[in-house]
C-alpha cells in the first residue's frame, strides 16, 4: 500500500457488500444464510494468491485478494464481497489510512 492519494482511475472493479442472516419463510420457518446486500462500490482489486491447490498431502492454498476502496464504516469481518465472477469472505479490514480502506478477502470453498 503506497502513500500516494487514492486515484479514482484505479478503481476498476465493481463490488457488492453483503452479509448472511437468518430470515423467516412464508410459514414462519427459519431460512438460513439469506444474503442481505448492504451496498456497492468501485474498488481496486489486487490478487495476492490466485491458485487453489487440492492434493491429498497438501493443505489448500486459499485464493486471497486485496480490495482498496473509499472508506465505509460498516464493513465487517465475515461479510462477503461479490465481484462479477466470484464471492469472497472478508478476512481483514485495514482502516489505517483516512482516505481508503483495504479489505482482505479470501475465497471460501463453500462458494465454489
Amino acid at each position: 500500500m503506497s502513500d500516494k492519494p487514492l486515484d479514482p482511475g484505479e478503481l476498476t472493479c465493481r463490488i457488492t457488500y453483503r452479509y448472511l442472516t437468518t430470515a423467516e419463510g412464508p410459514l414462519g420457518e427459519p431460512l438460513p444464510n439469506v444474503p442481505v446486500v448492504v451496498g456497492k462500490a468501485w474498488a481496486k482489486a489486487e490478487p495476492i494468491s490466485n491458485k487453489k491447490v487440492r492434493t491429498a498431502d497438501q493443505d489448500q492454498v486459499i485464493e486471497t485478494c486485496l480490495f482498496t476502496c473509499y472508506p465505509r464504516r460498516d464493513v465487517q469481518i465475515d461479510w462477503q464481497i461479490e465481484t462479477r465472477d466470484r464471492v469472497l469472505t472478508v478476512r481483514a479490514v485495514d482502516r489505517s489510512k483516512s482516505d481508503r480502506i483495504v479489505i482482505t478477502g479470501e475465497a471460501d470453498s463453500r462458494h465454489d
